[in-house]
């Protein structure tokens, strides 16, 4: 059995999306009760979906290449590639943002929470736009599991 780009695709793109979403939960939580364990959770959560992110976006050019060619509509692949890289860089700025916030906390510096808030702005930015670019990509007509 071989797996194709639009397999390997639809297999990574979930994993970002949740560890976005479970990251602004426990983000939000930290900031708003103080507690720095959660803070840190929700920040190591963030910097892992910005990692995860980057499989995922790079293996969405070839799965749109074959869907493409497959007769899924162009304009679908092409609305869900632009949603994406802004998520992406959205993600990738949350990511920073967390990883700079845990070294802060690491070093206990003052600036710390406000950076920490920073990143929980970043990071629901990012899940809006990962919603928005995971919808786009749903819309998308995925037949190639139909043709071998």
């Amino acid at each position: 059995m071989t797996i194709n780009p639009a397999q390997i695709h639809l297999a990574l793109n979930h994993v970002p999306v949740v560890l976005a979403g479970a990251s602004l939960l426990f983000l939000a939580w930290g900031v708003l009760r103080k507690s720095e364990t959660t803070l840190r959770a929700g920040l190591v959560l963030v910097v892992l979906a910005a990692v995860s992110g980057v499989p995922t976006f790079l293996s969405g050019d070839p799965a749109g290449d074959l869907i493409e060619k497959l007769g899924a509509p162009k304009d679908a692949i092409h609305e869900h590639e632009e949603a994406a890289e802004a998520a992406f860089i959205a993600l990738l700025v949350a990511g920073a943002l967390g990883a700079g916030c845990l070294l802060l906390l690491k070093r206990a510096h003052a600036k710390a929470r406000l950076l920490a808030i920073a990143c929980l702005v970043v990071a629901a930015v990012a899940c809006g736009l990962l919603a928005r670019a995971a919808h786009l990509g749903g819309l998308v007509r995925h037949g190639e599991e139909l043709r071998r």
